[in-house]
């Protein structure tokens, strides 16, 4: 009998333990409420008189990074060379201008990069600033998740940096 109740206990105080992450997460993330994190997306989204702003993660450096900017379409709007990346994380912005330099459109844009890397091409993964809009909390056993600006609901272990 003294096992089974300790055992119950135990659970209790597991339980407990729990909650309090729960709350201390939750505190967290209101907390990210108007701020802008990072989080992987090959989309951005350009609003009226905005940039659209986010980062490479290159596990080496590398001898030329170049982002490409596309529109829904596939077609190529804009390319940014950034030279020479160390290892990390490489930003870029983008101010909404094309190549021929007119002001693209608002809406989504499909961003892509791509570095020289030992004389071979490679893809890279791209982050995304967005602005938390709001936070759902857990109904059952999923995460926690962040609605942001224009990109939508992510998880809120996507998020790679706060900023």
């Amino acid at each position: 009998f003294g096992t089974v109740t300790g055992l119950e206990e135990l659970k209790a105080e597991i339980q407990g333990l729990a909650s309090s992450l729960t709350s201390d997460q939750t505190l967290q993330a209101a907390s990210m409420l108007g701020r802008e994190v990072l989080v992987p997306s090959a989309t951005g989204v350009l609003a009226e008189d905005s940039d659209i702003n986010g980062a490479v993660e290159l596990p080496n450096s590398v001898a030329n990074l170049r982002i490409g900017i596309y529109d829904q379409a596939g077609q190529l709007i804009r390319s940014m060379d950034l030279g020479v990346q160390p290892a990390g994380l490489a930003d870029f912005s983008w101010d909404g201008l094309a190549t021929d330099g007119e002001a693209a459109l608002p809406g989504k844009y499909i961003i892509r990069a791509e570095a020289i890397n030992g004389g071979a091409n490679e893809q890279h993964e791209v982050l995304v600033a967005s602005e938390v809009k709001s936070v759902t909390l857990p109904g059952d056993a999923s995460g926690m998740a962040l609605e942001l600006a224009g990109l939508g609901q992510v998880d809120f272990s996507a998020i790679r940096q706060i900023r």
